[in-house]
């Protein structure tokens, strides 16, 4: 189940590089998906949708809110056991002379 969810992080990762946002799943999120997400009796698609509405959804507030903007790094973790979102701005490197 792991896989699936790096699997469907990793082209969420892909369209928000397409805005200059970097996306950083840790372990443990990755973990609290695959456990969240799975069911038996369904397989994989309750992963997907779980990942729509615990990561994608918030991810999507928070950059309508202008929380996360360009050129920043977005690390999902897992706090007080629920999904917890981290936005930091990434350093332009110095120009050389």
């Amino acid at each position: 189940m792991e896989k699936i969810a790096v699997k469907d992080l990793k082209q969420l990762g892909g369209r928000l590089a397409d805005q200059n946002i970097t996306l950083d799943v840790t372990p443990a999120a990755q973990e609290w998906l695959a456990n969240k997400g799975y069911e038996p009796a369904y397989g994989a698609r309750p992963l997907q949708r779980l990942i729509t509405t615990a990561v994608e959804t918030p991810l999507a507030k928070q950059l309508i809110a202008g929380d996360i903007v360009p050129e920043s790094t977005v690390t999902i973790g897992v706090k007080d056991g629920a999904l917890d979102f981290t936005s930091k701005e990434n350093t332009p490197a110095p120009a050389e002379a």
